[in-house]
């Protein structure tokens, strides 16, 4: 079992709704949050990440919308999906929100792999989408409480860019250690994160050796 907790920045505004739009029917105020966004059930499209195949199984086994199509083709076991901070609520000048995710990593050598999906940035505004990657060393007691994240020592730093495609960001980590990562807006149109993934490293990973604890910069490698 792999902790994490994933949250909008710090920099977030309050924001009200109302009865009716809210899932509990209770109105809200309070600090802006992630959404959950899909743009579509299913899809053949490779660039979706493939859904779990008990999730796929359940869907057909009681016959919802679509079992038809995937149960005749495993092509369909896709879905576009991700979290993204809500920033098109907000101006492009505005510093943030921003994507937050902490990780607490396992004793042993892992992969900890990021991908993004910009599926609708083929017009319009969707296409300012250009990320700035930080993964910061977690030293809260609390997973969930990343905090000040620019104030924890940094462990390493990327960009995501041009990913209409998709692409993957990968870092090989040497646990146990907690990980405080912000996918920064940039000040794009909105941040977004179709999935995590921590997987056992089975390669070579001399480079990972520590020196000491004063140098957490070399417990973590692209």
């Amino acid at each position: 079992m792999i902790r994490y907790a994933n949250m909008n920045g710090p920099h977030r505004r309050i924001v009200t709704f109302g009865e009716k739009e809210t899932a509990s029917g209770k109105a809200y105020n309070g600090p802006d949050s992630l959404r959950y966004w899909v743009w579509e059930y299913f899809t053949n499209d490779r660039r979706a990440l493939q859904l779990p195949p008990d999730y796929v199984k359940d869907w057909v086994k009681k016959d919802f919308p679509m079992s038809d199509r995937l149960r005749k083709s495993m092509a369909w076991h896709r879905r576009p999906s991700g979290v993204d901070d809500h920033a098109e609520a907000y101006s492009i000048a505005y510093d943030g929100p921003s994507v937050q995710v902490a990780i607490e990593v396992p004793a042993g050598v892992f992969q900890v792999a990021m991908y993004f999906l910009n599926y609708d940035g083929h017009a319009g505004a969707n296409r300012v989408r250009d990320y700035r990657l930080l993964v910061h060393h977690h030293t809260n007691r609390v997973l969930g409480d990343i905090g000040r994240i620019e104030t924890l020592p940094p462990l390493w730093h990327g960009r995501v860019v041009d990913f209409h495609g998709g692409v993957y960001k990968k870092i090989l980590v040497r646990g146990p250690l907690k990980l405080a990562i912000e996918i920064n807006r940039n000040h794009g149109f909105n941040t977004m994160l179709s999935g995590v993934f921590v997987d056992a490293w089975s390669g070579k990973a001399k480079s990972l050796v520590v020196p000491g604890p004063e140098s957490l910069r070399f417990s973590v490698r692209p």
